[in-house]
C-alpha cells in the first residue's frame, strides 16, 4: 500500500505541469519528451529546462510512443481533422 501511495504521489507531482497542446512547464513536469498534438514539434524537459525539437521533414511526433513516425501512423493525428 505504501508503494501505490508513493507512485501516485510521483505520478500527481510529475504531470501537474504537463500541458496537452503547449509547452510543458519544465520546472514543473517530470524531465521526459511532450508533445504538441498532430505536430512535427515536440519539446524535452531536462534539468528543468525546455528545448524545443523537430521530427525530420514529413514526419510528426507520437506522444504514445515518444517517437517521430508518418502522420496516418500518429494517432492523435487520426483523432482530430488537421
Amino acid at each position: 500500500a505504501t508503494m501505490l501511495r508513493l507512485a501516485v504521489l510521483v505520478f500527481l507531482v510529475c504531470t501537474r505541469g504537463a500541458a496537452l497542446d503547449g509547452k510543458p512547464d519544465c520546472s514543473k513536469v517530470c524531465e521526459g519528451v511532450y508533445g504538441k498534438g498532430c505536430s512535427s514539434e515536440f519539446y524535452l524537459c531536462r534539468n528543468t529546462i525546455l528545448y524545443t525539437m523537430h521530427c525530420h521533414s514529413g514526419l510528426y511526433f507520437d506522444p504514445l510512443t515518444k517517437a517521430c513516425n508518418f502522420k496516418e501512423k500518429v494517432r492523435i493525428c487520426a483523432d482530430r481533422r488537421y
